[in-house]
């Protein structure tokens, strides 16, 4: 410390005439820390050596403690008289400070300094605007062994400061240079528990660290360990009802819990095994959910097996679950009515002529449909049978001449309720 304040008051007397001097510099030291204030009298008469140095901010002036004052001929009746006292930066604090000094008991020439001024600031950073990772350009996966992000100072201060990024507090892997700090990430195992870090630059100084900081987050891929799949608007049945007239697609939604994945899922879809042109599908965010939603056009009834298979593009994890369908069709045929081996579809069909007395056959069927139907009805003059089943068949009976103009009528239920066919036939019998 002496050796330095030897230097600064050699370098006050360089050059300087015999005239009298009152002045104060300042200098910072030791990686900017510190501030030594040095003020300088020349012309004083001996024994004039009780110097005072002042410390003004906000217009509250504070008589400093620890000056120490060294004096130094100047002419063989004069002195150099030096004041100085060193402070740390960081106890003044960032903005104006006024430092001056007084050599009393006054002598024939004004004792008070000019005033010095220093402005302390902190310094400001800002991240880069092509601060990336490797992982952003590719739904934000880390591809590459190492990644970085440049937090730039925008301004160093005084005295200069320099960013540097932290995590959790403590200082991280990072390159520095004056300018600018760049972070460097490590790519992560697959299976790294560490699914979010929160790296934050902040410009640091003597003066202590700035309020405002940049942020940057880098989240790992994870996931997906957990799906749901169902068939929407249903209640867990997982059944369709093909209907005439009605709708003809049956909607799939596939979940993915957000908190589960990382970055957002991709989803393969297929129905009966059958892979399509375009296999990639997005989601989109439903509350706490990633979601994909299908439409499925059934062409018939049967079993319609669909599979999901949501995968984080980045790890190539994938999950996936298929569900069973029930595709429920009405027949698509008429009852097939049949007297005396004679075969009828539709309404208002008339019979064969039988004869009186005849005995005649009477039996119904319907074909197709998916399932069958549940059960058929036959209703001829004077008897109705209900049967379980898709066919009917009714006892034999004798024809008549008061049946003529009569009707059998054949109808079904099926499970979709939406089967409406029917086949009547009006009996002929004639002599």
């Amino acid at each position: 410390m002496l050796a330095f304040l030897a230097t600064l008051i050699l370098a006050f007397l360089w050059g300087q005439s015999y005239a009298s001097v009152y002045k104060c510099e300042t200098f910072l030291y030791v990686e900017n820390k510190n501030l030594s204030v040095l003020c300088q009298f020349s012309g004083v008469d001996p024994g004039v050596r009780n110097c005072q140095l002042y410390w003004k901010r906000k217009d509250q002036s504070t008589l400093l403690t620890g000056t120490r004052v060294t004096t130094v001929p100047d002419s063989p009746a004069k002195f150099n008289v030096f004041c100085s006292v060193n402070l740390t930066v960081s106890s003044l604090g960032q903005g104006s400070h006024e430092f001056s000094a007084v050599l009393s008991p006054r002598t024939g020439v004004q004792a008070r300094t000019q005033p010095v001024q220093v402005e302390f600031s902190l310094p400001e950073v800002s991240l880069n605007r092509d601060c990336y990772f490797p992982w952003s350009r590719v739904d934000n996966c880390l591809l590459e062994p190492l990644g970085y992000c440049t937090c730039d100072l925008t301004k160093a201060g005084y005295p200069a400061g320099r960013a540097e990024w932290f995590l959790e507090g403590a200082l991280t892997n990072q390159e520095r240079s004056d300018s600018s700090s760049r972070l460097v990430v490590r790519n992560p195992k697959t299976n790294t528990p560490v699914r979010l870090q929160k790296f934050v630059c902040i410009g640091t100084s003597a003066l202590g660290t700035q309020q405002t900081r940049a942020e940057f987050e880098v989240k790992f891929p994870f996931g997906p360990t957990a799906m749901s799949l169902r068939q929407a608007n249903r209640n867990g049945d997982n059944k369709f009802d093909l209907c005439p007239g009605k709708s003809e697609e049956l909607n799939i939604e596939c979940d993915v819990p957000v908190a589960d994945v990382f970055p957002a899922p991709w989803f393969h879809f297929r129905v009966n095994d059958t892979i399509p042109t375009y296999n990639l599908y997005a989601g989109e965010v439903v509350g706490s959910v990633h979601r994909f939603q299908k439409s499925v056009r059934p062409v018939s009834g049967g079993t319609l097996n669909v599979q999901c298979q949501p995968l984080n593009s980045c790890s190539k994890r994938q999950v996936q679950d298929t569900i069973s369908i029930q595709v429920r069709e009405p027949p698509k045929a008429l009852p097939r009515l049949v007297i005396n081996g004679k075969s009828y579809n539709g309404s208002g069909l008339a019979s064969e002529a039988i004869r009186n007395g005849d005995t005649v056959v009477v039996s119904c069927t319907i074909d197709g449909g998916v399932p069958a139907v549940s059960d058929v009805t036959l209703t001829c003059p004077g008897q109705t049978l209900t049967s379980r089943g898709n066919s009917v068949q009714l006892t034999t009976f004798r024809a008549r001449r008061p049946l003529s103009g009569q009707s059998c009528l054949c109808s079904a239920n099926h499970v979709t309720g939406c089967y409406s066919g029917r086949t009547d036939v009006v009996l002929n019998v004639g002599v």
